[in-house]
């Protein structure tokens, strides 16, 4: 802004006071800063004349057109102390709204929020600086924050609003006086403007529902196409995803296995030719055959995997032969029977008929049953219920597994035979369960899908799931190349005969050269295929006394009456099962001592030490090489000649040494204790020995002669007599009192029984031992 000088006087330092055509200017070079006095302050007029202009002292004169215009400038002073803008009425739409009636409760300056509806949001709001020094001077800003955060610099007194957007703002207010100077404190009161019903947020949720409704609605009836079609690409490239990841787990597995198989190979052949060729104690035989029984166990897990594996890439060949699957069925069932029994299970079969004739793989269907039963087990508590059913319909029969378990959670029920899918059932998998490896299920769907079948599983109210299996009955689903041709069972004779082309003349010597005992072991063979055991009986009866039963009863009693040194018995018989003839051979006092081998027609998938559980000694797979049959029933005899000829033998026997059941375990151990304590009783007999372990004299003699092949005298004397040799070997006692402390009436024959076992006499072995 440019100004006209007329005159110029000098005030204190550095400041010139200018009259001019605008009023009188006070100018501070220093600063640079200037303060206009006009007519709207102090001035009575601008009309100001050049250079009349007079200074006296502090006061100052300048001459104007109507004469002069005289101040002191050390009397001005500026107010700096400016109040709060007032607020003084409001106005909606124009009209000045009264205190108490409408929306105002009380007066405008005293209210903190006004609430306006969406109708009213055209308002006006009036304000005033109470200055009343010059307010002509007075100027004002402001702004409605929300809307616009500028200032809005006026000298009008109303503001004026028209909002149409619902919501929060707050309308502030300053004031500048006519010197310039703003007051610190803003006039503040925050407005609301609530929406019109129509612009809500329920109203709004509503537009959306109805919109989305809409357009959900055109969009199912226009794109069900295009969405079936993105879904299955969805899926597509899902599945593909799982399947890359499911080849590089198989892939990764497969190549571990193919490293385990090596040494696990490396490992079984010279362990067999250990055990082939073994002499030792019979507690380590046990263990050796331990080793063996985990050791093949392992090599048919990764077999197991191997076989997934070709599963998996379609390269599984079905081999289905005709035969009663309700007898296959039975004996997987009874492979758990023992397992079930110690944990109260309420375990049972149940068939319409006995005999069901059906095209199967053996080896394969078996892994789907034994899994199956498996997880029964796992997801069922001890004392829980469990069934295998068999239906047999028009063209099909029905195979169930139910069991009174967690049962299956429903959101997983579709995936439980998914590859790699392992879930706890209902979420609720503790440490009762264990876990598996979730192939197991997808190998059972596999196996019976390759016979043209169908799996599924249904919980089962209240609790528990139930698996089915449907298969087709006789053959034209099946092709050709899947059906075997000339197909043998288990208990075909012929399939023994045509290995009796091997050279017999040197088995048959190997197992007399190897017997120890000049006299036959005695054998008895329980199979209730009679063919099957005539052959049995002709191929042992060179080398054995042989007895025969058709089924488990006809040979538990037979097994009571002649002790026979050997049982050799089928799984699946009628009467009575194998396993429960094993588990009662093995419970009953007079026979427990009796080796058990097992005949079962399951491959060795059925993991062979559930049938062990019931005690027996071993088991051998039909159909069986006769040269491995031969060895095992020589192998056994003899370990258990080994422990009898150790008894009698000049070593040293321990508790320890002896493997055999728990009974005999219990009543062998009971002996030892039995007769070392009464060592030192002279009047200890055979009488009172079996008053003690609690037997009759008959059945002391048949254990005695189990054990030790000796008589309870002779097994009373030998422990005597081991006790004295290490009563000698101290060097403390004289052969007199040893002879004393190990209950020998007489010295002389102390010696002569010593000398007998040791071919030494006390005095001489004490003599012998002292030198050394």
């Amino acid at each position: 802004m440019f100004y006209s000088v007329n005159s110029i006087l000098e005030g204190e330092k550095g400041v010139l006071w200018l009259s001019t055509d605008r009023g009188v200017v006070k100018y501070n070079s220093i600063s640079d800063k200037s303060v206009v006095y006009d007519q709207n302050s102090s001035i009575v007029n601008n009309d100001f004349r050049q250079n009349s202009r007079l200074k006296i002292n502090d006061q100052f004169y300048f001459g104007d057109l109507y004469g002069i215009t005289t101040f002191n400038h050390k009397n001005i002073t500026k107010i700096t102390d400016v109040p709060k803008v007032v607020l003084s009425k409001l106005k909606i739409k124009n009209e000045v709204v009264e205190i108490n009636k409408g929306v105002l409760k009380k007066s405008l300056n005293y209210l903190d929020v006004l609430e306006l509806h969406h109708n009213n949001s055209n308002f006006s709001i009036s304000y005033a600086l109470p200055n009343y020094i010059n307010s002509k001077g007075n100027r004002y800003a402001y702004r409605l924050k929300g809307l616009d955060d500028s200032w809005t610099y006026t000298t009008q007194t109303e503001a004026f609003f028209t909002l149409q957007t619902a919501g929060t703002y707050t309308f502030q207010v300053k004031a500048v006086n006519h010197d310039n100077v703003w007051n610190t404190k803003t006039t503040n009161i925050k407005i609301i403007i609530h929406p019109a019903p129509w612009k809500t947020w329920w109203a709004y949720t509503i537009y959306l529902l109805l919109i989305f409704g809409l357009f959900y609605g055109i969009s199912w009836i226009v794109q069900s196409k295009s969405r079936l079609k993105d879904k299955l690409e969805l899926e597509y490239i899902a599945n593909k995803k799982n399947e890359e990841l499911n080849k590089a787990k198989l892939q990764f597995f497969t190549n571990i296995s193919h490293e385990f198989r090596t040494p696990l190979t490396l490992i079984i052949g010279p362990l067999q030719n250990i055990i082939q060729d073994y002499t030792g104690t019979n507690a380590t035989y046990k263990k050796l055959r331990i080793i063996e029984s985990s050791t093949n166990h392992l090599l048919r897990l990764i077999n197991r995997l191997m076989d997934f594996r070709k599963l998996e890439s379609n390269h599984f060949q079905l081999e289905a032969a005709e035969g009663n699957i309700v007898k296959f069925l039975k004996e997987i069932f009874l492979s758990f029977s023992e397992y079930a029994k110690n944990g109260n299970y309420d375990y049972k079969f149940f068939t319409q008929e006995e005999e069901i004739n059906v095209y199967y793989d053996r080896y394969k269907l078996e892994r789907v049953f034994y899994n199956l039963i498996s997880n029964a087990f796992r997801y069922t508590k001890e004392g829980g219920s469990i069934l295998i059913d068999i239906k047999k319909e028009a063209e099909e029969i029905i195979i169930s597994v139910k069991d009174s378990g967690v049962g299956i959670s429903t959101e997983y029920i579709d995936k439980i035979f998914d590859r790699f899918f392992e879930v706890a059932a209902h979420k609720q998998l503790d440490g009762d369960y264990t876990k598996g490896t979730g192939i197991g299920l997808s190998i059972a769907k596999n196996i019976v899908k390759l016979h043209h079948g169908e799996i599924s599983v249904r919980n089962e109210k209240p609790k528990g799931a139930v698996f089915s299996v449907k298969l087709k009955l006789g053959k034209t689903h099946l092709s050709e190349n899947e059906i075997v041709k000339n197909f043998k069972m288990s208990d075909d004779v012929s399939q023994y005969v045509t290995q009796m082309e091997i050279p017999q003349v040197k088995e048959k010597q190997n197992i007399e050269d190897l017997i120890a005992s000049e006299k036959k072991f005695t054998i008895l063979v329980v199979e209730d295929n009679a063919v099957l055991r005539s052959f049995i009986k002709e191929i042992l009866k060179p080398n054995y006394n042989i007895l025969e039963a058709e089924n488990g009863k006809i040979a538990l009693n037979k097994a009571i009456k002649n002790l026979p040194d050997l049982i050799i018995s089928d799984v699946v018989m009628p009467q009575m099962v194998g396993t429960e003839l094993c588990s009662k051979i093995k419970t009953t006092l007079a026979t427990s001592h009796i080796p058990v081998i097992l005949l079962t027609s399951r491959t060795s998938l059925v993991y062979k030490f559930e049938g062990l559980e019931s005690g027996a000694d071993d088991y051998i797979s039909k159909p069986f090489d006769l040269k491995e049959f031969n060895l095992k029933i020589r192998n056994l005899l003899e370990s258990k000649q080994r422990l009898k000829e150790k008894f009698t033998s000049n070593q040293n026997i321990e508790f320890s040494d002896v493997s055999l059941t728990s009974l005999d375990q219990k009543l062998l151990k009971k002996a030892f204790e039995i007769v070392k304590e009464n060592l030192a009783n002279e009047d200890f007999n055979i009488t009172q020995f079996g008053e003690e372990l609690g037997v009759s004299r008959s059945m002391l003699f048949t254990k005695i002669k189990a054990w030790t092949n000796s008589t309870p005298k002779d097994f009373i004397q030998d422990i005597r007599l081991n006790h004295a040799k290490k009563l000698l070997e101290l060097d403390k006692f004289t052969v007199s009192e040893v002879s004393y402390k190990v209950g020998f009436k007489r010295t002389k024959y102390f010696s002569q029984c010593f000398k007998k076992k040791y071919n030494l006499t006390p005095s001489e072995y004490l003599k012998k031992f002292n030198t050394t």
